[in-house]
């Protein structure tokens, strides 16, 4: 790919010289045991977990933070907009017995009964 093409012979099975070369000559700290890599693995792997878990910690805390914050807006204008809905109690009455009005509500119920069927 990047035009340094090698071929290779019979005695290196395969292997990239460089890359051999560089594992022959690394600088490791003595022999590394079965158990020292595994628990530097599991070391590892839970520190990424506990980064994980602290992310979704402070995801959740700051989506309750704003959720805080806005429910007074979210209240009123529920509670505006069911106060408007009882004051006018014909159109909205009316509305589940007009033909549109049963489609409507036909396709909410399929919907919600599909989704229930898929979980």
């Amino acid at each position: 790919m990047n035009g340094n093409f090698r071929t290779h012979s019979d005695d290196d099975e395969g292997l990239d010289p460089d890359l051999t070369q560089l594992f022959d000559t690394s600088s490791t700290r003595g022999p590394v045991t079965r158990e020292a890599f595994v628990s530097s693995v599991l070391l590892k792997m839970q520190r990424v977990r506990r980064m994980r878990l602290m992310r979704q910690v402070a995801g959740v805390t700051l989506i309750m933070v704003i959720g805080a914050f806005l429910a007074p807006y979210a209240a009123r204008g529920t509670l505006l907009v069911a106060g408007w809905l009882t004051e006018s109690p014909q159109g909205t009455g009316t509305a589940f017995v007009a033909p549109i009005g049963y489609v409507c509500a036909s396709l909410i119920a399929w919907g919600i009964a599909r989704r229930a069927r898929s979980y």
